[in-house]
């Protein structure tokens, strides 16, 4: 929740344009929560629900193209 608070606090600074305020955005609200806070997903990220698999997703070649075409 501290992340939270934090990252609110810089909303008005934010240019909701530049992927390097997302990042940075991102890096406050993952600080201390995972070990890449602030990139994109490197990898596959499965999510389970006791034993069942709730989410999958699959590493994605193309996020960083889509986050650019979002941003232009």
């Amino acid at each position: 929740m501290k992340n939270a608070y934090n990252a609110y606090e810089i909303m008005n600074d934010v240019n909701l344009y530049s992927i390097k305020d997302l990042k940075n955005v991102h890096g406050i609200m993952s600080y201390l929560t995972v070990l890449d806070s602030g990139e994109f997903r490197k990898g596959n990220e499965v999510v389970f629900d006791g034993e069942k698999c709730a989410f999958n997703g699959k590493k994605s070649i193309f996020t960083s193209y889509y986050i650019l075409l979002i941003y232009m």
